[in-house]
């Protein structure tokens, strides 16, 4: 009699599905009910004390409460991809060549076309605004990838290189450890691009974290920044709710911060656009690079790059633009940044 050991990576998969929706979902609430707190009336010393422990105790550990249920996702998705690696007969090593169907060609999407300008790492090639995002809804992705590249631009170099048959070879960290992705030059029409639509850094990235993430670009399909963050950098990253902006300027000085537009619960602006956003500019269920703060305001940037585009609202959403504390907490609920 023989006994089935492991499991379906299928039911995996939608498992850690369900477990980011309701990190995600724990740490909307948590926001919510702190502009709640702050809105309401409630003078007094019971006010007071109840403000103060929300502050320090019941806000903190709805935080932790949610950053269980995503470090959860990610153990159960690791699971599902080794279940995959077993029941094929592949190994386990770091260097990884392709998990797609085609040797260095994620699937999903459509034909990939081949390119043969060598993609350029020059200081003004290799800047936040250089990243146009095509019809992937993968804004979580491209954003931790322009936080990175605006705030440690050697680090994607030193990640990114092209080999000598023209394939590039990008370095990406499961839990801290390097592994190499090796995808051919070419590209899909929906993938992202430079302003100008030419292939860049970001075509690249693109398509390699399709490949390290599951092997298909619908596997980078609506998700979270702070897997970005960890997947680029190799260090471990985090998702709070909003920050002031005393606190998002510590962690710029820390590393790549991204800030999450208002969602209702889908990360993917392409698909929904129901998202709590004051500001008919912005783009709700979205993903932006946080640039800089300065002078009481602060510079986010759109990945649909510099011209920005139309939302499925039908109003014309901006590049990047400038914003005060207040114009950003009536828009923004989520930071992600470095531990």
């Amino acid at each position: 009699m023989s006994a089935f050991w492991g499991a379906d990576p299928v039911q995996l998969r939608t498992l850690a599905g369900s477990l980011r929706e309701e990190s995600i979902r724990l740490n909307e609430l948590s926001a919510k009910l702190r502009r709640a707190l702050e809105t309401n009336t409630w003078k007094g010393p019971d006010g007071e004390g109840f403000r103060s422990a929300w502050t320090a105790q019941h806000q903190p550990a709805l935080d932790r409460c949610s950053t269980i249920l995503m470090e959860g996702a990610r153990t159960v998705e690791v699971n599902a991809k080794e279940q995959e690696q077993a029941s094929n007969g592949i190994g386990t090593g770091l260097s990884v060549r392709a998990a797609g169907d085609r040797d260095g060609e994620p699937s999903g999407f459509g034909e990939h076309r081949r390119f043969t300008t060598p993609v350029s790492e020059a200081e003004e090639d290799l800047r936040a605004d250089m990243i146009r995002q095509g019809q992937i809804g993968d804004c979580w992705l491209l954003a931790g990838l322009g936080a990175v590249v605006h705030t440690d631009p050697d680090l994607i170099r030193e990640n990114l290189e092209r080999n000598e048959d023209g394939s590039y070879t990008v370095t990406f960290y499961r839990d801290g450890t390097p592994v190499e992705i090796t995808v051919e030059a070419s590209r899909i029409k929906e993938a992202a691009r430079d302003p100008q639509g030419h292939p860049n850094f970001a075509t690249i990235y693109e398509k390699a974290a399709a490949e390290f993430f599951g092997g298909d670009y619908e596997d980078i399909v609506a998700d979270d920044p702070q897997r970005a963050l960890e997947a680029i950098t190799g260090k471990e990253a985090r998702t709070d709710g909003e920050l002031s902006f005393t606190e998002i300027h510590e962690r710029l000085e820390q590393g790549p911060v991204v800030a999450t537009t208002e969602s209702g619960g889908d990360w993917n602006p392409f698909t929904s656009n129901d998202g709590d956003v004051d500001n008919e500019q912005i783009v709700a269920n979205h993903a932006y690079i946080v640039s800089e703060i300065k002078d009481g305001k602060v510079h986010l940037i759109n990945p649909w790059g510099p011209d920005g585009g139309q939302g499925s609202d039908g109003h014309n959403k901006v590049g990047d633009i400038w914003l005060t504390e207040q114009e950003y907490r009536e828009n923004f609920s989520h930071i992600s940044s470095l531990s």
